[in-house]
């Protein structure tokens, strides 16, 4: 076990859990952490300046010590860190695989199957739902917005070579169609860095005047047949070391996409974010959203593939978008119990844990549950049920399994997902999908116990497509 940057030090510096760091590091290792990740800039490394003389002291012993350094040395051993290099089979990769084109195709496909649609609505008089946009039916797009002419990578990413932002993206797929044209509109923030307060430990900014910007790609907006408005956020809203006081979309952002789906009812949302977001305007007033996530190097190939029907999306939300953040506990509040996660949140939210949409449809059907042992000593059964391709589309469906303790003496959660399965199906065909629920499925945490424990009693098994769009149900018990 390795611990975080700055973790062990923090025990002394940051948590004042321990003042004397010499007891601070003997704990740290007799907890199991056999290594210590750099201090983040507060002093040198804790275990090689304090661990010997926490032996000395009698703190540790070195029977503890030397648990942590089998450990240690296990792991390079299996590592192969002292094989000859011919043993090695890292050692055999040619660096032609780095950047190859073999792994750009990877980092495509990884992107087309994170992005989820979230919306996709027929405009009043319009027979066909906006998605996918038809290439030969269009002369010119606006794209917009900050995140529309870059890559946002994320946090720990490097730099590749190859770097398509969503701007290039659309351009390639209608080079010699139609008409691209950009305007940024407004930045995320709406101010720009200008410095650092060290007194006050926090960075100084400059508010910007982005009206006559946004005005002006809301006149792009007006002149195009179709707008593509790419929002969302940053490493500066959205990263390791920052957080955010509410879920609105930062900046002038909502003022920039109001203002444009005014010019044009034709409009598309793109969030390129790394957070939920709460965008209960786009969501009432825009007709189709598409969520890219911080989507990678190949994320503006993939987002066009998506928007002009190349690539049908299947992917589903591993979060909960909620309407608004008021009804949620506060944030120093770790019991989740209180209405975090679809697992105890009963409030009306803009898009469910498990949710996406696409440009086909699913039919579920003969849901089955075979019974081997029902007993909460030993859980055995097969859950199955048919997926049937219903539209006229190729496309992707992720069945999602969820159970529910319909009566426990403890407080459980409303449903927790307990199995999902992504399936490939051509038009009209149908596949069987199954499961095996085994006891970790009914368990739960007993905290007088110190284990894991199924109370007696009813179940419910939930088949659906989002953790809200339940489309079969069974019930079962445990003796």
């Amino acid at each position: 076990m390795v611990s975080d940057c700055g973790a062990v030090s923090d025990l002394v510096t940051r948590q004042e859990f321990e003042d004397d760091p010499e007891k601070a590091v003997a704990m740290t290792a007799k907890a199991g952490t056999d290594l210590e990740c750099e201090t983040c800039g507060v002093d040198q490394f804790y275990y090689d300046k304090y661990l010997l003389n926490a032996y000395k002291k009698g703190y540790i012993t070195e029977e503890d010590i030397d648990e942590n350094v089998k450990r240690i040395f296990r792991a390079r051993f299996l590592l192969g860190e002292f094989d000859p290099p011919e043993n090695v089979p890292f050692t055999k990769i040619p660096k032609e695989k780095l950047d190859s084109e073999e792994h750009r195709q990877l980092a495509l496909e990884a992107a087309r199957e994170s992005i989820v649609l979230l919306k996709n609505a027929r405009l009043p008089g319009q027979d066909n739902k906006i998605l996918p946009l038809d290439a030969s039916s269009i002369k010119r797009v606006a794209v917009i917005g900050p995140n529309a002419n870059k890559v946002e990578l994320g946090g720990y990413s490097g730099t590749p070579s190859v770097s398509i932002s969503p701007l290039d993206g659309i351009k390639t797929k209608l080079e010699g169609k139609a008409e691209v044209v950009f305007k940024q509109g407004c930045s995320i923030l709406g101010k720009e860095y200008i410095g650092w307060d060290e007194e006050m430990n926090e960075g100084i900014y400059n508010i910007l005047d982005e009206k006559k910007s946004i005005k002006d790609a809301a006149a792009l907006a007006a002149t195009s047949d179709v707008a593509i408005v790419v929002l969302g956020t940053d490493l500066s809203v959205a990263d390791e070391t920052a957080d955010v006081a509410d879920l609105n979309l930062p900046g002038n952002q909502l003022d920039l996409v109001q203002k444009v789906t005014m010019a044009n009812k034709n409009t598309i949302v793109v969030l390129i974010n790394g957070i939920a977001l709460t965008t209960n305007w786009i969501d009432e007033n825009v007709p189709a959203v598409v969520e890219a996530w911080y989507v990678g190097q190949a994320g503006g190939t993939a987002i066009a593939d998506v928007l002009f029907g190349d690539y049908n999306p299947g992917g589903k939300l591993p979060v909960t978008f909620y309407k608004e953040v008021e009804s949620l506990p506060h944030l120093g509040d770790y019991d989740i119990t209180k209405g975090r996660t679809y697992w105890f949140n009963e409030a009306e939210v803009l898009y469910p844990f498990g949710h996406g949409l696409s440009y086909t449809t699913f039919a579920y059907e003969n849901l089955t549950v075979e019974e081997n042992s029902l007993t909460t000593n030993a859980v055995d059964l097969k859950v199955s049920l048919d997926i049937n391709n219903s539209g006229d589309v190729t496309g992707d469906e992720v069945v999602q399994l969820y159970v529910r303790d319909i009566a426990s003496s403890v407080i459980q959660p409303i449903k927790r997902l307990r199995a999902f399965e992504r399936v490939a199906l051509d038009p009209g065909e149908t596949r069987k999908v199954s499961f095996e629920l085994r006891n970790e499925d009914f368990s739960y945490w007993d905290d007088t116990k110190k284990d894991w424990n199924i109370e007696a009693g009813e179940f419910e098994i939930m088949i659906g497509s989002s953790s809200e769009e339940i489309r079969l149900k069974a019930s079962l018990t445990l003796d």
